[in-house]
């Protein structure tokens, strides 16, 4: 595909961007360069290789979720300002 200067103008127009003469030659040569790479990735034979969605194959490893009794509740409460046993006082969020 050939990018030349009207198609990154109609380009610009599709995106609503105003470019002035300068900036039109320079994104049309960045552009051709970057549309010869991606034709030579297009081009590559790939065949034999195998596919992969992660090229990390790692295992996630999980702990069993299970219940267990926190030990100090005494401490955990008396870190709130507000406290009347083993509750603690907060705000009124919803009126």
């Amino acid at each position: 595909m050939n990018i030349d200067k009207n198609t990154v103008k109609h380009i610009c127009n599709l995106a609503r961007i105003d470019l002035d003469e300068d900036e039109l030659e320079d994104y049309a040569e960045q552009l051709a360069k970057i549309v010869i790479y991606v034709e030579k990735i297009d081009n590559l034979k790939l065949d034999d290789v195998p596919q992969a969605l992660n090229p990390y194959e790692g295992v996630n490893v999980y702990r069993d979720d299970t219940a267990s009794a926190f030990d100090n509740i005494s401490g955990l409460i008396n870190l709130f300002p507000e406290r009347e046993g083993n509750f603690i006082k907060i705000p009124k969020v919803i009126d």
